[in-house]
């Protein structure tokens, strides 16, 4: 569980602390949860390891040259955000009094404890499955290719021959195989648990803390709605796998690849920060999403929708002043 823990307390940390400074918290903004964390955490980590993944593959560094650049970048950002937050921890919570008491009625209770249990039944799903006989996974053989031969993207994942007509550019820039391969090269841990275990369940933790971003947003504070939509969402994953191209496929199958993060953490985590208005944490959605995916150049859903969503608050004036003429001439 190593993997496990490194990702979530760095990605905790470096979310944390991004948002702390993006958003000014003497404004009235407030401090960012662990939902909004979590998942801008994710996109800053999937960040860090592009700066050091184009590095080692234009300067030509082995892997285990640019373990150390990653490492060291990761720590010193967040022992730095970590410095940060508990320098403000007073001006952040200066003011504010004691947090209102919550309590869950008993269908909110209900559904929140079905929520927790299908939830778990996924975890350890996702966690026996990798007992199964599956070969020829090309993202597993890419971060053997890299463990074994020390180079990044230099050998052919499924033959361990040197490329001879190299491969594409667009395809270089891709930096999960190389995020995998380090924590895999620090941590120890044999790439198949990494890859179709650890991985996949820390997507669906993601996953679930964006979705409850977005139907918090959605359903402005109502309990009951927002454990209903969790658990929507839930049997959503569930049996919604009925094809390879479908987003359910890939959170509770394929959760390692650059496609199944796209789903499941930055499409919802990136229409929650466009319904808060909140662009800077979008902007980091389309460049993580151009990061990992490599179909559209990466510049796809994120991108789409953020610039959907920031053309209909633009369009909003016009539509107003437009039902005030209209109202005025009846």
């Amino acid at each position: 569980m190593a993997i496990w823990m490194l990702v979530a307390a760095s990605s905790f940390l470096l979310g944390k602390g991004l948002l702390a400074v993006m958003y000014d918290r003497k404004k009235g903004s407030g401090s960012p949860g662990q939902p909004e964390a979590f998942p801008a955490g994710i996109c800053m980590l999937i960040g860090l390891t592009e700066t050091v993944h184009l590095a080692a593959v234009f300067l030509g560094w082995g892997l285990k040259e640019a373990l150390p650049f990653w490492a060291a970048l990761v720590l010193i950002l967040c022992a730095a955000a970590l410095f940060y937050l508990l320098a403000r921890r007073r001006a952040f919570h200066k003011g504010v009094g004691k947090p209102e008491k919550r309590t869950f009625t008993a269908v909110q209770q209900i559904l929140l404890a079905c929520f927790v249990l299908s939830a778990l039944l996924q975890v350890i799903f996702i966690w026996t499955r990798m007992s199964e006989g599956r070969t020829g996974d090309i993202v597993l053989e890419t971060v053997r290719s890299f463990l074994v031969s020390d180079r990044i993207y230099q050998a052919d994942p499924l033959t361990g021959l040197p490329y001879t007509e190299g491969m594409p550019a667009r395809l270089k820039i891709l930096c999960l195989p190389t995020l995998y391969a380090f924590l895999c090269e620090l941590t120890g841990t044999d790439p198949s648990i990494a890859v179709w275990g650890l991985i996949p369940v820390m997507v669906l933790s993601a996953s679930y803390c964006a979705y409850y971003l977005l139907g918090r947003q959605l359903f402005s504070g109502d309990r009951t709605r927002l454990c209903l939509f969790l658990l929507i969402v839930n049997l959503i994953f569930w049996f919604g796998d009925s094809m390879e191209e479908m987003d359910a496929f890939q959170m509770m199958h394929v959760g390692y690849r650059g496609t199944a993060v796209r789903a499941g953490i930055l499409i919802p985590y990136t229409i929650w920060a466009c319904l808060q208005r909140k662009w800077g944490q979008a902007f980091l959605c389309i460049l993580a999403e151009a990061c990992i995916v490599w179909t559209f150049y990466g510049m796809g859903a994120c991108l789409l929708i953020t610039v959907c969503m920031a053309l209909i608050y633009l369009c909003r004036p016009f539509g107003k002043r437009w039902e005030e003429r209209s109202w005025r001439n009846s």
